[in-house]
């Protein structure tokens, strides 16, 4: 080695080539970077393209798609529907009352059941009049449901609640119900039957239930034509669990599915745009099959299981 001597070599065993280091500047670094290169190489993979992660975001969204129940259309146009309830449907109140209550005034405690109660209108409606009974609504619209809670809390309403269920498969224990009001719910509802089932499974005995369901099909499939046209025009992709046309249900059928159940007594009746079906179940504590007696709009009394 000539020259200067400031200058010293090394050998760099990895790539067999001499490396220069000048010990007067940077020396420190230029070890620092040798031994770098003495280590290992680390595998670094290559970022996924852009098309690779758009399918496969595509397919989980597809897969998301498959998986998920499709939303209700009262989450979407909820507001809507709780419009028309306050001032389009009718208002059953009165009957409502006189059905459930015949006596005029319910005991301390009854608990009454109102099923796809959306905003809540009779249930509050009755705890406001009858401050001794207790007031339960369910409906599996989580924005109405808010609605309702919103509307008994400004009304200082104590004795009624809301919850989150499905009418086909009710939260409450058999015979603990003192009355159920189902009103508008079968025409947007499929299981009718099972609907029927659960409502005479969690009545006491002697308890009584009221079903009104409209008899009218244009002025029942205005309100449904509406709330899917106003999800459209916001953009909705149109999946929704409920029909595109109110199902209506005509005398017959209407009949034949309260009949489904042995009832003590149906009252039925029919006023052109509304039919409704007054039903009370016996008191005997063993339920037998046999059906009791339907008693017309014209007051005439007929076996249950001849209603056809």
């Amino acid at each position: 080695m000539n020259a200067h001597p400031q200058l010293l070599q090394y050998a760099s065993h990895r790539a067999g080539s001499i490396i220069y280091l000048d010990t007067r500047t940077s020396s420190r670094r230029r070890f620092e970077r040798l031994r770098r290169d003495r280590q290992p190489a680390r595998f670094t993979p290559e970022p996924r393209s852009s098309m690779e992660r758009s399918d496969r975001e595509t397919l989980c969204g597809n897969t998301r798609a498959l998986t998920t129940p499709p939303e209700s259309l009262f989450e979407c146009c909820g507001w809507f529907y709780a419009l028309c309830r306050e001032h389009l449907f009718h208002d059953h109140t009165e009957e409502v009352a006189h059905s459930l209550f015949p006596s005029g005034e319910p005991s301390l405690g009854t608990h009454i059941l109102e099923l796809g109660c959306g905003p809540g209108f009779y249930a509050c409606r009755l705890s406001q009049q009858y401050p001794q009974i207790r007031a339960t609504g369910i409906d599996l619209s989580r924005r109405l449901l808010a609605r309702a809670k919103t509307r008994a809390a400004s009304r200082r309403l104590r004795n009624c609640t809301f919850l989150h269920g499905d009418a086909h498969s009710l939260p409450n224990p058999s015979q603990s119900i003192d009355a159920v009001i189902v009103s508008r719910l079968f025409l947007v509802v499929p299981g009718r039957e099972a609907i029927i089932g659960e409502i005479f499974r969690v009545l006491r005995p002697g308890g009584r239930c009221f079903i009104a369901e409209p008899a009218s099909g244009l002025r029942a499939r205005i309100p449904l034509t509406c709330m899917w046209l106003l999800s459209k025009l916001g953009g909705s992709d149109g999946r929704f669990r409920e029909p595109r046309h109110a199902g209506i249900l005509s005398a017959p059928d209407f009949a034949a599915l309260v009949c489904s159940q042995p009832w003590a007594d149906i009252d039925l009746q029919y006023n052109g745009t509304y039919q409704c079906a007054i039903c009370r179940k016996s008191t005997c504590s063993a339920q037998c099959r046999g059906y009791g007696n339907v008693l017309t709009a014209e007051g005439m009394q007929i076996p249950a299981g001849s209603v056809a």
